[in-house]
This record gives structure tokens, sequence and C-alpha cells, in this order.
């Protein structure tokens, strides 16, 4: 899909690399306008909306968000995210993220009954939505309670398509449940749930697919496709990384190369 719209989120020169390895990324580039965004790249996919969120630090370049500096360390980033998540955490040969020494630790749990405030990134004043469904600080939390700590953090939440989301992935069965006790499949579609009624105005899914059947994808590419259009039309931006099952089902959907 084409899309000749400015862009909302821009990267200019980014490099970023673990030590003792050789770099992730080195000059690289990106406009990504208003919608949803599929990302395409072999390595690095973990790393790079790390960086987006402001996690990590590059090494070097600058991310601008409409038009205005939004590189890490520049002072303008004191407000952002969304359901408590990590930077990438653990070096794998494997792996598209490697860890960094220097990634802040995860985040104390919080209670179900009394959902505190999630931590923000450096980022700001844009809301960001950057989840991580296998985050020990979820553990404790029900579906409800971790919608709940993740709407404090966002003015645009709708609680009307949180319930919808719930219904469509029939997440009410589960509902007593904490996350920890929810097989991966089902912990992420409360996750993805959570996410998408949050509205953010980034929100960076990273594997939002992995664990999920077939009707739970089909159910997610409706939601993302009807989270475009809405996204469009209010300046918002959704970014996905590994999306597998899902390429063919959300025509909607701005390929980037990188």
């Amino acid at each position: 899909m084409t899309d000749d719209r400015p862009a909302l989120l821009e990267i200019h020169g980014l490099r970023h690399a673990w030590p003792g390895q050789p770099p992730l990324f080195d000059g690289t580039s990106l406009r990504l306008p208003a919608g949803l965004v599929r990302l395409e790249l072999e390595v690095g996919k973990t790393t790079l909306l790390a960086l987006m969120a402001g996690r990590l630090r590059p090494a070097a370049g600058r991310l601008c968000w409409q038009g205005q500096d939004w590189t890490p360390g520049t002072g303008t980033h004191t407000a952002g995210a969304a359901i408590p998540s990590q930077a990438p955490s653990s070096p794998s040969s494997t792996s598209s993220a490697p860890s960094s020494p220097s990634s802040p630790s995860s985040p104390s749990s919080p209670s179900p009954s009394a959902p505190s405030a999630p931590p923000r990134p450096d980022r700001g004043p844009v809301d960001i939505c950057h989840p991580d469904a296998r985050d020990p600080a979820l553990d404790a939390l029900t579906p409800a309670g971790l919608c709940a700590a993740g709407a404090a953090a966002h003015p645009r939440h709708d609680p009307a398509r949180w319930q919808a989301l719930v219904a469509a992935f029939g997440l009410d069965a589960h509902a007593h449940k904490t996350l920890a006790m929810l097989s991966t499949g089902w912990r992420r579609k409360a996750v993805l749930c959570a996410a998408l009624a949050h509205r953010a105005a980034l929100t960076l899914l990273d594997e939002p697919t992995a664990g999920l059947d077939g009707p739970a994808l089909d159910v997610l590419a409706r939601a993302l496709e009807d989270a475009a259009a809405h996204a469009r039309r209010e300046d918002r931006l959704l970014v996905l990384a590994a999306d597998w099952g899902l390429a063919s089902r959300l025509p909607s959907a701005r390929v980037i190369a990188v």
C-alpha cells in the first residue's frame, strides 16, 4: 500500500551495536506514516522497537516525531508508555535482539486489585504503548487489572474497545485468572486487547501472533485493520514486527523494508 502523507515518525542515520557485535543498524533511515506499518527485517526486530520506544539509546542517529527531534537524551522525552514492558535482556546467537548490559531491570509486579501506573520509557510527550507479553511483572494481574494499569497512562483509552476485543477473542472466559495462570496464547490475547484499546499515539507490537491459533489470528487481523483506519484519521501509528500469519490479511498496512 502506498502512502504519500508526511511521516509521523522519522529515523535518520540510526546506528546501534551490542558490545563485541557487528552493528545491527548502521545508518538506517526510515519514514513511518500514520496508520499501520509492517516492518520487514531479518534481524534486530525487537531491538528496533526498543529504540523507537526509547528503551534503548542509539549510538548515533536522530528520531523525530511530527518533525520534532525525539532522540533519547535530549531532555524532551518525559512521557510515554503503556503496559509494563522490558528492553531486550538476554544475548543469544539466534535471537534478533541481544541484550544490553545497561538494559533496565524488570519493574516490580503491580497489584491486581490496585494497579499502579506503569513505567514510562524515555519518550515524550508522545503516548507510547510497547508491551511485552512475556514480562513477569504482569504475572499477578488479571486481564482487567492489566487493562486498568495501562489505561491510567493513556488518555485515549477506549473502554468500549476493550470490551469488544475481549468478547471477540473469548477472553471473558478467563477473566478471573491472573496472567501467570494463562497459556502463552491467552496471555498474549490479553496484552493485545489492552494495547489496542489504549489507542496510543505510537503502538509497537513485537511478535503479536506468537502463540495464537487460526481463529485468534482472524480476530487479530480484523482488529488491526480497524485500528489502522482509526489511526490514519487520528494521526496515530501502529508498528508490527515479526507478524507471522498476518502478512496477507492486512491490506491496509504499509510495508517498510529495513
